[in-house]
Formats: structure tokens, sequence, C-alpha cells
């Protein structure tokens, strides 16, 4: 697949580009909406928080091994993480800091952060309910993703052969 496009091929391509992602995206945010019930501030704290957690899981090495074997949820599930505390959620998504730590609880009540185990850093981790939705939700993103590359590869290959033409 071409890489990068000129102005007149892009022309060509932008609008269906623009429908298929557009789709792709909204049906991913409607997702996210009815788990949040439209708090996207909620969202945020809690997309914080998972990345700060898995933040050492996910190195370059273990990205390369990830993408060669796969995970599975069960992995996911056993990673130990690192625990956040609404002051580092504050600094990383520069909200204040009651506000992160509203959110955090509410996250906790709604089952989707957990409070560390005891013997470690204090703190929030992510719950198991969240790795195991995310898991199938981000699997629902792949497939729109992947059908959108399908449907632009076809797309240029179109292009092109009607420029040979």
């Amino acid at each position: 697949m071409k890489k990068n496009l000129n102005i007149t091929e892009w022309q060509k391509t932008y609008p269906l580009f623009g429908f298929l992602y557009g789709r792709m995206m909204l049906s991913h945010i409607q997702r996210m909406s009815d788990l949040y019930m439209g708090d996207h501030e909620l969202r945020y704290v809690l997309q914080i928080t998972s990345s700060m957690n898995f933040y050492r899981f996910y190195t370059p090495e273990k990205v390369m091994e990830i993408v060669v074997n796969g995970v599975s949820f069960k992995e996911l599930s056993l990673i130990v993480q690192t625990p956040i505390n609404a002051l580092s959620v504050s600094q990383v998504g520069r909200i204040p800091r009651e506000s992160a730590r509203r959110k955090l609880k509410k996250l906790l009540e709604l089952g989707y952060l957990e409070l560390s185990p005891d013997g470690g850093a204090p703190g929030y981790i992510t719950s198991k309910k969240t790795i195991e939705y995310f898991f199938e939700s981000n699997r629902l993103l792949y497939e729109d993703f992947a059908a959108c590359a399908n449907t632009i590869e076809l797309m240029q290959k179109n292009i092109y052969s009607d420029e040979e033409k």
C-alpha cells in the first residue's frame, strides 16, 4: 500500500477514507460512551490510570514479543501493575487533584479500578473486569481498523489502475 499520497491522490481517497474512519471512530466512541455514561472525564482518568498501571509491561522489547507471540486475557490479568494515586493522575492529566480523586472513586465504585493489594504501594490498579472489557472492545476496534485498511488498499489499487489506463 502506498504510504505517501500527493494532493490529487488524496482528493480521490479522502471522501471514502473520511467516511470509513469517521464511522469507525463513532462506533468506538459510542461503545465507550455507554460504558462511562457520557462522562468523558471519567474515561480520560481511566485511560491515564490504566496506561500508567501497565507502563512497565509495555516496554519496546515486550511489545515486539507480543507482536510475535500474542498475549491472552489470562496473561494480561496476571501482570503486576504499578499502583497510581490521585496526585499522579492529576499531574499527568492536568486536571485538579480533587477531580481526579472523585473520578478514581467513581471508577472504583463501578468496578473498573481496584485498590492495590495490601503490602504494595497504595493506589489504584485496573480491575480484571476492565481488562476483560477492553480485551474484547479493542478486538472490535481492530476489526474496524482492518476493514478500513482493506477498503483503502482496494481503493488505492483502483485509483492507480485507472491512472495506468
